[in-house]
């Protein structure tokens, strides 16, 4: 669903998953459907592919850039989004997948998605775009869901979307 969205949006779709091997596989995803506007920054990458990726998302059209929350926290990220906005246009959307990682009741708590919400928030509003934040999960209990909105400052109660059936 977000891929469409990040198609029919004029700007950046920015992906935050929790794994390497999860940005990895949604950018194969991606390129496989024939979306070549595609960057991924992670662990696996070494410096020098991260600066290529981070200079490829300022100044070459990337429409999907897939990191990992703590990348939120990292200079040269923050510069280079700066930069995109300058010169690019908005951010369209903040997507955050697995989102049950920002509750500290999930079963795969990670501290640095605890602030996302706030600064996915305050790093589009600065670029005049207050981008939709989209929270996806596929295994989160009430209680986690409700921590979840909380934690991205999602108030309205109608904003969460529940399958009628969890059954995988």
């Amino acid at each position: 669903p977000y891929m469409l969205a990040g198609l029919l949006l004029p700007g950046l779709t920015l992906y935050v998953g929790p794994l390497v091997s999860l940005l990895q596989d949604q950018a194969e995803r991606l390129r496989e459907t024939g979306i070549d506007h595609v960057q991924y920054i992670s662990s696996a990458l070494d410096q020098g592919q991260k600066m290529d990726a981070l200079r490829s998302v300022q100044s070459h059209g990337v429409r999907f850039l897939l990191v990992s929350p703590e990348r939120f926290l990292t200079r040269p990220f923050i510069e280079a989004l700066n930069k995109r906005a300058l010169w690019q246009g908005d951010i369209s959307q903040v997507v955050i997948d697995e989102c049950h990682c920002v509750s500290e009741w999930g079963h795969e708590f990670r501290p640095a998605y605890l602030s996302l919400g706030r600064i996915a928030k305050d790093r589009t509003r600065r670029f005049g775009a207050n981008a939709p934040l989209v929270a996806l999960t596929g295994t989160a209990s009430t209680i986690v869901l409700s921590d979840v909105l909380r934690e991205l400052g999602i108030n309205n109660p109608g904003a969460c979307i529940r399958a009628a059936n969890l059954d995988r």
